[in-house]
């Protein structure tokens, strides 16, 4: 159960991450915007990339995990 509710908290962070890169892009692409603006907003979309980076290395991490997991119970029954 503390998977899925894992899983759905991600899913949860990804949206939000879509919605805030989504704004971010426009604001940044906005050419009428002073520089010390764009910055912020591109800082903004590195912070966001790298924190959606993050939750797709600790996903296929936890995939990683569970198939261990089923890979020792199928060992331990074929050795004993």
């Amino acid at each position: 159960m503390g998977n899925l509710n894992k899983k759905k908290d991600n899913s949860r962070l990804k949206s939000v991450l879509d919605s805030v890169l989504r704004v971010a892009e426009k604001k940044f692409s906005y050419e009428k915007k002073a520089d010390s603006c764009r910055i912020r907003w591109g800082r903004l979309i590195i912070q966001a990339v790298g924190m959606y980076a993050e939750l797709i290395k600790l996903s296929e991490i936890a995939d990683l995990a569970q198939e261990l997991d089923e890979l020792k119970v199928v060992v331990k029954q074929k050795w004993q």
